[in-house]
């Protein structure tokens, strides 16, 4: 069954008048079941409960707890020593030699030639490019 036939059945199945005592039987069983009182078992009763004294029991331990008293730390005593007296010499620039330039030596450049053939004889293709080849 394909998405098209689905459509159509589904139309039919609107286009259907309800027969008027089934719709009284839906509406008088949604009224009993409203009418009707939840029930739950005991136990249940008495975790939810439980679970509630035990949250209060956690938040007055959180809160009440004092708050961590810091002393302050005194800071260490540390030796002194003599630190040695070095010499300063004199910065000393590096020697900085001049860049020699590189010479390529001049070649000569020849054009280049590309022949193309195609599938007419009478058809040849040249492409030239200057100074490209060596």
């Amino acid at each position: 069954m394909n998405d098209e036939q689905m459509r159509d059945l589904f139309r039919e199945m609107r286009d259907e008048p309800l027969p008027a005592d089934s719709l009284v039987r839906v509406r008088m069983g949604v009224a009993e079941r409203i009418a009707q009182p939840v029930r739950r078992p005991w136990w249940l009763r008495w975790q939810v409960l439980a679970a509630g004294v035990v949250g209060v029991a956690l938040v007055v331990v959180l809160v009440s707890r004092p708050a961590a008293v810091v002393t302050p730390v005194s800071t260490p005593v540390v030796a002194q020593r003599e630190t040695p007296v070095v010499e300063e010499k004199p910065v000393v620039a590096p020697r900085v030699r001049p860049a020699q330039a590189r010479v390529r030596p001049k070649t000569e450049k020849k054009d280049a030639l590309i022949r193309l053939e195609t599938e007419d004889p009478n058809v040849l293709i040249f492409l030239v490019a200057e100074g490209a080849g060596e």
